[in-house]
Formats: C-alpha cells, structure tokens, sequence
C-alpha cells in the first residue's frame, strides 16, 4: 500500500471542495510559514522526542478565520484509521491528527482528520474539534447535534464549528478581552480622544481590505505607518461606487488620525509605534 495514494485521494476531496480556488486559503505539507503554528509544532513528533518536528501531512488555514486550522492525518491502509483508544499516535490517522491537534489547540480552534484508504470507495474519514486552551477533543457535529461524517469546504466547516459550545464561549471572552484591550490602548498609549477612537477602528478596518497593507503592515517604519494608512484608506474608499464630493468628505476626518502625533512614536511595549493592532 501507497500513503502518497491516500494523499492524492486526499487533495482530490480538497478540489472538490474548492480548497485550491479560494485565495484566502493556505494549504501546506508536513511544516508551516506560519510562525505560530511552526513554533507550536516544532516539538510535536509523534515519537515524542524533544526538540523533533510534528509533520502532519496537511496543514490548512485561511486568512478570513485566523483562530482556525484544520490538521489531516493520512495512512494507506483502512485498518490503521483509528485505534480504539485514540492514543496510539504513530501508526493510525485519527490518532496522529489529534495528537498535532492537541498542541496547536493551545492557540488555535482545530479541526483534526484522519483519513485512510487506496480508492475513494474504501475510504474513511474521521473529523473532531479541538477548541482552543479545551484539554480534550470532542465530535464535530452540526446545528443538529449531528455527528458530520463528510467532509465540507471550509466556510461550512467553520459555520459548523461555531456551533460547538466551547468554541463559541472562548470566541466571547476572546472578543471581551480584545475590546477591554483596545480600549485601554487607545486611552493610555495612543492617546486618544472619545472622538477620534472610533475613526481609528474604522479606518484600520477599511484598510485592512487591502490586502498588501493586511500583509505589510508589520514591515512598514514607525514614523511612515500612518501615512501608508491614511493612503489606502483613500485607495480603498475610491474602488467603492460613491459620488466624489462624497469620498472627500469620508476621507476627511482620517486625516487628523493620520498626522496625530502619539500614534507615530515607537516605544518599547509598542516598538511598531503606538499604532492600532490587530492581534
């Protein structure tokens, strides 16, 4: 038996499901670009040595969902899919999926599969959730409460896992702390006015539809970074169908925002400058 076999049978499911056409997804193998998901596997192999490298043999995020990853486990033959005690990491592939997933729970929501088979018939295939900070697994189930047993395209899979409870919880109090956050950095650091606060939210998140600022913005100098801002702001508004004299008056009050003299200086806590971040 072939595993390269099961992985083709693999990304066959994944093009299907237009895994290989949306842009805001990344599908990687056996090792991550992603730092945070690189450092959390780095001591993950599944013999259990330090310092070993978890490869699991499908990696998969999306930029829209950043708190989320799907890990996939493969093996060749059908009798290795799952050990009835879901512990036994090396030789079966729902086992080693959640044994990647436990450790990138740590920081992320995930959706850990196993799958096995030589031809699409015989396949199997295995998914359960591993929400974030959770000390144990649980099954993937729908709106329904119904266990899912095929596989879905990421949008669905995300809408599914919003309906696990301890996934929906941590997003709350994720969403709580980040809000409390903001609001004390945008009083004590940045400087802010009651005023001006929502402008600066606004604007980021406009500018965020860029996607090479979304991408850059951690590469741009301290003292250039709200200048760049208040520039894409101007490109993005542009793009929308609105009367000129009506995008002036939109871009009008980012311009104090843009030239406010807290949010260019560089400190140690904020060594970016004290500009507003996003995670």
């Amino acid at each position: 038996m072939n595993e390269r076999i099961t992985e083709n049978l693999f990304e066959k499911l994944l093009e299907k499901y237009n895994y290989y056409k949306d842009n805001n997804i990344l599908l990687e193998y056996q090792k991550s670009k992603i730092a945070e998901i690189a450092k959390l596997l780095k001591n993950s192999s599944k013999s259990n040595q330090n310092n070993h490298q978890g490869s699991p043999d499908f990696i998969i995020t999306s930029k829209k969902v950043p708190d989320f990853v799907i890990v996939v486990e493969c093996k060749a033959n059908i009798k290795k899919h799952k050990s009835d005690s879901l512990n036994q990491v090396k030789d079966y592939a729902v086992d080693g999926a959640l044994h990647y997933a436990k450790s990138l729970s740590k920081n992320y929501h995930v959706l850990a599969i196993g799958f096995s088979g030589q031809n699409q018939e015989e396949s199997k295939l295995d998914m359960y959730l591993h929400s974030k900070g959770s000390l144990n697994h649980s099954d993937f189930i729908n709106k329904s409460q119904n266990i899912i047993t095929e596989f879905l395209t990421f949008d669905e899979i995300v809408e599914n896992a919003s309906f696990d409870k301890n996934i929906y919880d941590k997003r709350q109090k994720d969403l709580v702390e980040f809000a409390s956050n903001l609001h004390n950095f945008m009083r004590d650091h940045a400087k802010l006015t009651d005023q001006e606060k929502p402008l600066l939210v606004s604007g980021t998140l406009i500018a965020l539809y860029n996607d090479a600022f979304n991408s850059s913005f951690d590469k741009h100098k301290p003292q250039d970074l709200q200048e760049e801002w208040l520039s894409v702001i101007k490109k993005e508004i542009d793009k929308a169908e609105i009367p000129k004299v009506k995008i002036n008056n939109m871009i009008q009050p980012y311009t104090s925002i843009s030239s406010h003299p807290e949010l260019g200086k560089a400190t140690i806590q904020y060594p970016q400058s004290n500009f507003i971040r996003t995670n």
